[in-house]
């Protein structure tokens, strides 16, 4: 007896990558998963392995095409970090797929993901005397201690962005990150 006669595969031959994630996203992902990072997974999807193969059937996708996407992606400058960000979503769909018997088998367990090819990009400091022009040029803001705040404390932008006055500890000199800003997904930042 054939998978489709099981019932394993058969809607896997008509129905399209993106309707299946379309699916996955609204019935398996949101329940799940912090809103922030389901945002995240569908802005990946949607931005670099729709467009490219969103429109096919979800049982002819095999290892191999997920390999190439990735390679096609990377070698048009998008960074490894990112097509992680982009695969893990998919991965975990595809997974999915194979416990709700819509594939006999995930063809993203078999994809290598491409490497990081020589250094990583070196990220600097500022040094104290670029540090006091900018605290000076942060006064005529209309929020100068928001970047004093942001330069001494490490803190991400989506942290130091996302603070309230409950979470300064006057008593201890100290500020607790409870929550943080991000962006809406598909929107690029301004």
């Amino acid at each position: 007896m054939g998978q489709l006669e099981t019932g394993r595969l058969a809607t896997a031959q008509e129905t399209t990558l993106d309707d299946y994630m379309k699916e996955w996203f609204e019935v398996a992902c949101k329940p799940s998963v912090a809103e922030s990072t389901f945002e995240k997974y569908k802005l990946n999807y949607y931005r670099y392995i729709s467009p490219e193969i969103g429109f096919m059937q979800l049982g002819k996708i095999a290892p191999y095409t997920l390999q190439s996407l990735y390679h096609k992606i990377h070698e048009r400058g998008v960074s490894v970090a990112t097509i992680k960000l982009a695969h893990a979503p998919l991965s975990r769909a595809l997974k999915q797929a194979v416990r709700w018997r819509k594939l006999a088998y995930n063809p993203a367990t078999d994809v290598e993901l491409p490497r990081n090819r020589g250094r990583k990009q070196e990220v600097s400091a500022m040094n104290p005397e670029q540090a006091q022009a900018f605290l000076e040029a942060a006064v005529l803001t209309p929020w100068p201690t928001l970047w004093e705040v942001a330069l001494s404390s490490g803190m991400r932008p989506g942290e130091y962005l996302g603070l309230e006055w409950d979470s300064v500890d006057w008593s201890a000199g100290a500020v607790v990150v409870r929550q943080a800003v991000t962006r809406p997904a598909g929107r690029e930042p301004s």
